[in-house]
């Protein structure tokens, strides 16, 4: 069978699929040449990537669909904030703002938060040396403060505790979160923070998977690290994303 013919079946057999296992796809090409040895097998996919006609979305999973990286970009509120942070008292700082729910949904909230993760043995000293700038700063709020003190302030700044080994990405003198991880902490942490944001949680899932490439796995080993991988995967696979 010539190349294009199968790529004609490849397409044909998983066009009704958002995302498809690479054990289908190697049973695929088995079927078709069932002499194949493996090695040739590990060729033909890597040749269907890099043609452009399947697309990896995580470990052993692939789309027919080409998606873009998401590209996570700071508000300039954010950026002359964290300016005037000393980065080499702070050298593991995480930020992020909810202009990525803006960016994503397309749509605007009264409220702005700039979060700021950091470990947790350095979260007072970050918080006493931020008294002295005009936003008002959270340390690790509960519900009850977000409801009480945050939600009346139209800016606000929260000091989280960092998560270890939680997918980021490095952008200058500071990190912020992939889509991967903001989807992750936007999930476990909607009651506590995004619901009284007035967050549709649903349409933040939907849109990330309708517009950009999201690495399922890495997604889900983060959530496995967060102890919320079967109720996250479940959530997926309710959305039928």
């Amino acid at each position: 069978m010539d190349s294009i013919s199968f790529v004609n079946i490849v397409k044909s057999t998983f066009a009704g699929y958002k995302v498809f296992k690479s054990k289908d796809l190697v049973s695929l090409i088995e079927t078709y040449y069932p002499a194949i040895s493996e090695k040739t097998i590990a060729w033909k996919i890597n040749q269907l990537k890099n043609d452009g006609f399947i697309f990896q979305v995580g470990r052993g999973l692939y789309s027919l669909r080409f998606l873009p990286e998401f590209e996570p970009k700071l508000s300039l509120k954010t950026k002359r904030f964290i300016g005037r942070i000393d980065k080499t008292k702070y050298t593991n700082m995480v930020v992020w703002d909810t202009a990525v729910f803006e960016n994503i949904l397309n749509q605007s909230f009264d409220k702005f938060w700039i979060f700021i993760l950091l470990p947790k043995q350095d979260l007072e000293t970050l918080f006493a040396d931020l008294q002295q700038l005009s936003k008002p700063v959270f340390l690790n709020p509960d519900l009850a403060t977000i409801t009480r003190y945050v939600l009346s302030q139209p800016e606000s700044v929260i000091l989280l505790p960092a998560i270890s080994q939680m997918p980021s990405i490095q952008l200058t003198d500071y990190s912020t979160l992939s889509i991967e991880t903001t989807l992750i902490n936007t999930w476990i942490d909607f009651d506590r923070y995004f619901q009284a944001f007035e967050l549709d949680l649903s349409s933040l899932f939907k849109l990330s998977f309708q517009q950009y490439n999201i690495n399922r796995s890495k997604m889900l080993r983060y959530a496995a690290r967060r102890e919320k991988r079967e109720s996250i995967e479940k959530y997926i696979n309710e959305l039928t994303l």
